[in-house]
């Protein structure tokens, strides 16, 4: 499922690019962290930014002065994932430095409640956390984004249906978010019970084809079939 709203524009070109690296379990993370960095992995647009992601993650430091950009914004957000305060602190306080943002996302995905809360005090939106807690499936810090003023319902939605949290997808669409928009991800995974519900709660089959089909070929032809046969059901 590509997760646009967690692509940085901003690539470095120059930054060495080094191969992408597998989650290490280590002390900092856990099988629960582990699962959803796998996640986040399929979303990074670029080798760089996936090796950047996954030092931060295992916090190698051996490169970290030479990222910047995208790749910078993607080391912090693993180092948040993994709940690696010192990392994320470096990332974020050095010039030209990642965005609070970028850490705020990894760490509501990984539930990190003192690490949200020192991300929001340094700035960061509570929309980049309503989509790490919907990403992370941690209902009561998504409620707790949108208390504090979190406002896009849509990449909340996109972010839930992604990584198949039910439960979030239904509070995304109470506060009124558009189910079209999260039609495509869900039938993107095949995710079957999350279709219905966006078809129940009046996603339009035909949107959803629509969108499905600006993916690639193999994903597009998985999620035509599975909207098609579910809405004609």
């Amino acid at each position: 499922c590509v997760i646009s709203s967690c692509k940085d524009e901003a690539e470095n070109q120059n930054a060495p690019v080094t191969p992408a690296a597998p989650v290490t379990p280590t002390a900092a993370t856990s099988p629960l962290t582990d699962k959803i960095a796998q996640q986040f992995d399929k979303s990074i647009p670029s080798d760089s930014m996936r090796a950047a992601f996954h030092a931060g993650y295992n916090g190698d430091t051996s490169n970290l002065e030479a990222l910047s950009g995208g790749d910078m914004s993607y080391y912090c957000t693993g180092a948040a994932l993994a709940g690696r305060t010192d990392l994320v602190l470096k990332s974020i306080e050095r010039k030209k430095g990642a965005s609070p943002n970028a850490a705020l996302k990894g760490a509501a995905a990984a539930g990190h409640q003192e690490l949200v809360q020192m991300m929001l005090d340094k700035g960061a939106s509570p929309d980049a956390g309503l989509w790490g807690a919907a990403f992370g499936g941690h209902m009561a810090l998504a409620q707790s984004m949108l208390e504090r003023g979190a406002k896009d319902l849509s990449d909340g939605l996109i972010s839930a249906a992604c990584s198949g949290h039910c439960d979030i997808v239904q509070l995304m669409l109470g506060k009124g978010a558009d189910p079209n928009r999260g039609l495509a991800a869900a039938a993107e995974k095949g995710r079957a019970k999350l279709i219905h519900l966006l078809l129940e709660q009046g996603a339009d089959p035909v949107s959803g084809l629509a969108a499905a089909a600006e993916g690639d070929a193999e994903s597009s032809a998985r999620s035509c079939s599975t909207v098609f046969v579910l809405s004609c059901g």
